[in-house]
């Protein structure tokens, strides 16, 4: 038996949704539950984005209930859990959204659950999360989600963080005591669904809140509002006057060096001076040729 249900091609497409008569039933699956594929092959690579996946009741397939799979013509497979990285600032199937951290459940006394949950994606920027219950977990222990339980509406802030408890409207069901959830961005990319609340996470919720900021990336930081070149991209500094003690870098020479440097940047602010500070370049910034992105939260 292969998969219950493959999502490939560019456009929007969605799986179930928010109203009673919209939900799937998607179960008993040899394979992965849904597939939202990045097919790499002879004909192109063109990976499928926009696929929401929401309020469906996805249980018992052999593979994850969601998989955000980088498929070729030698390994057409579904490909099993897709880690999050910093800032999911990675690329394929739905983005390869990032999943929510869930920690462990709390059942209150009038049956209802509460779940801390801590989230890191894309800075400054919306989401929806869906939380779902099941009898038991995968056996990856992502996933799978047999019953939709309520969403929260989130926004991560400047350093891509954002934390909450979410607490379900109505009692769950007592024998369904694994929980987990998806995220899904403003542009409808849902991700693979989270490990089960409390068997990934390490620590407290608490210490979570506390020490939000995981340095995944050294961002690349605009300390000057004037508009000079960096003068040597290949030392790996963004810094426009080495005559001078420190950094003095301008938005110019951040892309300048983000351009020389291989894979993805980060450009943060930290301009000196108090009330509003305005760069006005004297002629067009530099075309942006590598993957960047640049935090105008972080000033």
């Amino acid at each position: 038996m292969g998969n219950g249900i493959e999502a490939s091609g560019d456009g929007q497409t969605k799986i179930g949704g928010y109203n009673n008569n919209e939900m799937n039933f998607v179960t008993g699956n040899g394979r992965a539950g849904v597939v939202v594929s990045q097919f790499t092959g002879p004909f192109g690579n063109t990976p499928a984005k926009n696929v929401t996946i929401a309020r469906n009741a996805i249980a018992i397939n052999g593979g994850l209930g969601i998989d955000l799979v980088n498929a070729s013509l030698s390994d057409p497979y579904p490909s099993g859990v897709t880690t999050n990285d910093c800032f999911d600032a990675d690329d394929g199937a739905n983005g390869y959204q990032n999943f929510p951290e869930l920690f462990a459940p709390v059942i209150n006394g009038n049956g209802t659950v509460s779940i801390p949950t801590t989230f890191r994606s894309v800075p400054a920027s919306q989401f929806t999360i869906d939380y779902y219950q099941s009898p038991s977990a995968d056996p990856s222990t992502y996933g799978e989600g047999s019953n939709y339980i309520g969403s929260v509406n989130v926004q991560t802030d400047g350093n891509g963080f954002a934390g909450w408890t979410f607490t379900s409207a109505n009692p769950v069901i007592p024998s369904q005591l694994s929980f987990t959830a998806t995220a899904t961005d403003l542009f409808g990319n849902t991700s693979e669904f989270s490990c089960s609340a409390g068997v990934c996470t390490t620590g407290t919720f608490q210490q979570a809140l506390e020490n939000p900021e995981v340095t995944c990336i050294e961002p690349i930081v605009v300390t000057i509002d004037s508009d000079e070149n960096d003068p040597n991209t290949a030392d790996g500094f963004c810094d426009v006057d080495t005559s001078n003690t420190g950094l003095q870098c301008s938005l110019r020479a951040a892309i300048q060096e983000a351009n020389a440097r291989n894979g993805f940047d980060v450009i943060n602010f930290d301009i000196t001076g108090g009330g509003v500070r305005t760069i006005q370049p004297m002629t067009a910034l530099p075309t942006i040729t590598e993957r960047v992105m640049i935090n105008g939260t972080t000033q």
